[in-house]
């Protein structure tokens, strides 16, 4: 599903109640032209140099807070990447310094549970304060955000053009 998007990808019938705040990534294409779908073996590399801030339970593992406050700060805002549906690895903690391209978390398994998707990485990307409480970073403050905190799409930040 991608960034703003209104329409679920597990059911097409089905709609958002509000646009996506980021990108879910599913499956990708090999050299060969062959689509293969992620899984719970799949590495979750973070995106840039960072401190993670915050680790939660969301619906189908555990989410991921990394701030990047060295890669992007301007006027007290800073850079943050959030990775949903994730097993983080053992050594993944709050306080810990990554850094870029360094392995955080496996995708979580779906099979045995209630929802109807397939495993994916969520991935949002977005400008908070810099001095925001890592205790109120969860997905009620990024879905309800305010003039605060401004969504990205993750896009850019993977091609660069942030």
């Amino acid at each position: 599903m991608l960034f703003n998007s209104n329409i679920s990808w597990w059911d097409e019938n089905s709609r958002r109640p509000a646009p996506h705040e980021g990108i879910d990534l599913r499956a990708y294409r090999n050299i060969s032209g062959e689509t293969i779908s992620l899984g719970p073996d799949t590495k979750i590399p973070v995106f840039f140099t960072g401190k993670v801030v915050k680790i939660t339970d969301d619906f189908l593992g555990r989410t991921i807070f990394v701030k990047h406050a060295d890669v992007y700060k301007r006027k007290d805002l800073a850079l943050y990447t959030i990775y949903g549906h994730t097993r983080p690895l053992s050594v993944i903690e709050e306080g810990v310094s990554l850094a870029e391209g360094e392995v955080i978390a496996h995708i979580a398994a779906t099979r045995g549970s209630k929802q109807k998707v397939s495993p994916h990485l969520h991935v949002t990307a977005a400008l908070m304060p810099d001095n925001i409480p890592s205790h109120s970073l969860n997905w009620s403050t990024v879905n309800h955000h305010n003039q605060t905190i401004s969504l990205l799409d993750p896009l850019t930040l993977i091609n660069n053009s942030l």
